[in-house]
Formats: structure tokens, C-alpha cells, sequence
């Protein structure tokens, strides 16, 4: 539903630069980015084993997954969800105009940390997230902090961000 673009704020949006008034005005208004009649149409489409629920997403330079404390600071700024992409993508298209919906499928939950002396992790999700497979029912039991697990849970998901996005597309015209 909304988003939190950190590049941004630190001088690196899409937008910087020469302005090329055909594509759109200088400074864009990014309130309200995200389309609330593509998002109300895609939650109602998106099969029940996705889990998928409107957010926050902050965008964030990369490339590495965040720490501890970084994803603390982010939940306490109002993200639901972390990632790479999306957030310059949605300025450059509002700035031309364009309707933007937002979709990420969610594949790591992120590490909080303890008190512990022990320096275990302890899982403090930015966003619960399903059991992706559809078999276990709940949420992953640890955070995956590693690039082999994500695309694990990338590959386990995709069956249902298929099954959506087949159920979409063929809509958009007419939304």
C-alpha cells in the first residue's frame, strides 16, 4: 500500500537528473503510488496459500540482507517488508503516470537478536510469513538469512505467484 524508499531519501532516486516534462512533472507526488483498485483486485485474486495482505515496503541499496539491528529500526519506521526493488521502479512509473501495483513474494524472514550472551538469533519477522510451500501451514521456524535458502523459498513460492498472476494479468485491462 505504501512504501519507504531509503535511496531516495539519500539523493539516489530514479529521478535525479535531467527532467523530460514529456514523461512527467519534476517532482512527483508519490502519495497514494500504489494503486488502491489494482491492489483491491489483486488481494481478491491471490490463492489463500500466499498469504498475501497490503504493506509497507522499504527499499534498500544492497546488495546484502539486512542485520539485527537494521530490521529493527525498520519495523519501528513502519516496514512491513524489505527488499531491493520495486520502490525506484514505482517512482518512474508514477512519475510517467502510470497505475503501480506492488506485489513481493516474501522469502526470508529477518534475524532479530538476544540478550543472550550466546549471540543466538531469535526470530523477529518484518513480515510473518506463510509457510510458503503450502504443506507445513505455519511460519519458517528461523530466520534465512542465506541467498541458497531464499531462492529455496523463491522456487517453493512461485507455483502460487504463478497461479495469481495468471488470474491477474488477463484483468488489468479492464481494472
Amino acid at each position: 500500500k505504501d512504501h519507504i524508499d531509503l535511496p531516495g531519501l539519500a539523493g539516489g532516486s530514479p529521478l535525479v537528473g535531467p527532467n523530460d516534462e514529456r514523461f512527467g512533472p519534476r517532482f512527483p507526488s508519490l502519495s497514494g503510488a500504489y494503486d488502491p483498485g489494482l491492489r483491491r483486485l489483486a488481494l481478491g485474486l491471490a490463492p489463500p496459500e500466499l498469504g498475501a495482505r497490503p504493506g509497507v515496503y522499504c527499499g534498500v541499496g544492497g546488495p546484502s540482507y539486512e542485520t539485527p539491528a537494521e530490521c529493527r529500526m525498520l519495523r519501528r519506521m513502519g516496514a512491513d517488508a524489505v527488499g531491493m526493488s520495486t520502490v525506484s521502479e514505482a517512482a518512474a512509473a508514477r512519475h510517467c503516470g502510470l497505475r503501480v501495483l506492488g506485489l513481493s513474494l516474501i522469502t526470508n524472514l529477518a534475524p532479530g537478536d538476544s540478550d543472550d550472551d550466546d549471540g543466538d538469533d531469535v526470530t523477529h519477522d518484518i513480515t510473518p510469513t506463510r509457510d510458503v510451500t503450502g504443506e507445513g501451514g505455519g511460519t519458517h521456524p528461523s530466520p534465512l538469512t542465506g541467498h541458497d535458502e531464499v531462492l529455496e523459498a523463491a522456487q517453493a513460492g512461485a507455483q502460487h505467484l504463478r497461479r495469481l498472476l495468471s488470474a491477474l494479468l488477463p484483468r488489468l485491462e479492464h481494472a
